[in-house]
């Protein structure tokens, strides 16, 4: 007997300041209460944005995906192509049957279009190219800051709140619990853009369109949750999805990123999250875009990173095993040469270029071994 994963009918309900979509999801480990909270905004009551949130999970279990009520004609056609891209992108994951019926959804007059933004380099870049088209921001809890993170999770979208009022765009904030029953199925690295597409369908009672900001460059793609040849296909009848930014490298981007004073002030690119620190300062990334900052000559008027450089710390970092980072670094250590010298720093980029050392590849691989399951409570099973 095949093994199914249905999607029931989601549940509506009217909040003071949007709405929830509570959907209760069966599998054979179990049943989940899955909600999409939003403010601001109000949530389309389909089935659909759910089938493309749920389709990676059960092609990772190899189990039939059957919604309970009708889906996008439009999303249900793509469907095939998802899961040939997602073979190639997830090997093991299977190609699974989809039960649905389906119907094409109504298109709605007067909506207006929306990008997701973090607060970082990509999404701003992103919002500032298209800043005459994109009229709100949708920032979302649950997805790469944890619901569990809830003092931190409350100053960022405070954050991101005051830089969409001084940009003049409307916010959209969205909570889920979506973490909490994919994370045992897939890693998020590869599953996020199915979270965002379905998301952007949610909000196809207000949006036409949802740009998703590329963490990739058409020279550097790789198998990633959010791709430009993945990210259109959760397009709907009523929503288009457009994956945006892959013209342009990640100092390309800051190079516009920096023109604007509200970025300036509240630039977010951490998601390290450690000790619930804006930027920690000490991670990979705040160090790459620290290292950026100061070549264009900013970093000084960025109020939301330290302006001088731990370069031991910086030195000990190991980038080799991410030829993505590695590329952007060294992107960063050649403009560095060329514009502003600082031998010191320079020297610390290139200590950081080399091979991880015998003894940290052994101390990872012996944590990894020794690394408690974490127990997922809604489910009542083990997470590797």
């Amino acid at each position: 007997m095949t093994s199914t994963l249905i999607i029931h009918s989601p549940r509506m309900e009217t909040t003071t300041t949007g709405s929830v979509a509570k959907v209760l999801l069966e599998c054979p480990e179990g049943r989940f209460d899955l909600f999409f909270e939003v403010s601001g905004a109000t949530l389309h009551d389909r089935v659909t944005p759910f089938a493309a949130m749920c389709l990676p999970l059960a092609m990772a279990r190899g189990w039939t995906l059957r919604c309970a009520s009708p889906i996008s004609s439009q999303l249900l056609k793509t469907i095939p192509t998802i899961q040939q891209i997602y073979r190639y992108f997830l090997p093991g994951t299977q190609a699974i049957q989809v039960q649905a019926p389906t119907q094409e959804e109504p298109v709605i007059s007067g909506r207006t279009s929306a990008s997701f933004f973090s607060g970082g380099v990509d999404s701003y870049y992103t919002y500032l190219k298209h800043r005459e088209r994109i009229t709100r921001l949708i920032f979302a809890t649950g997805f790469d800051i944890r619901l569990t993170q809830t003092t931190f999770a409350s100053q960022v979208q405070e954050q991101v709140r005051q830089m969409a009022d001084e940009l003049g765009a409307g916010l959209i904030a969205i909570k889920s619990n979506i973490r909490d029953f994919s994370d045992q199925f897939v890693h998020w690295r590869y599953y996020h853009g199915a979270v965002l597409g379905g998301t952007a369908s949610l909000l196809a009672n207000e949006l036409d369109t949802v740009f998703i900001a590329s963490s990739q460059n058409y020279g550097d793609l790789f198998a990633w949750g959010s791709h430009p040849i993945l990210d259109p296909l959760w397009s709907t009848e009523t929503i288009q999805v457009i994956n945006d930014g892959c013209e342009a490298k990640r100092l390309e981007k800051l190079q516009l990123v920096v023109q604007n004073d509200v970025a300036l002030r509240r630039l977010r690119v951490c998601f390290n999250n450690k000790y619930d620190r804006y930027n920690c300062n000490r991670c990979e990334k705040c160090f790459r875009t620290k290292v950026a900052l100061y070549a264009l000559g900013v970093l000084e008027k960025c109020e939301t990173f330290k302006h001088d450089f731990d370069l031991k710390q910086l030195s000990n970092l190991r980038y080799d095993s991410n030829g993505n980072v590695v590329r952007a670094n060294l992107e960063n250590y050649e403009y560095l040469r060329k514009h502003r010298p600082h031998p010191q720093l320079e020297r610390a980029l290139r200590l950081a270029s080399r091979r991880p050392s015998l003894l940290k590849t052994a101390k990872h691989r012996i944590r990894s071994l020794f690394r408690k399951p974490v127990e997922t409570k809604a489910l009542g099973v083990k997470l590797k």
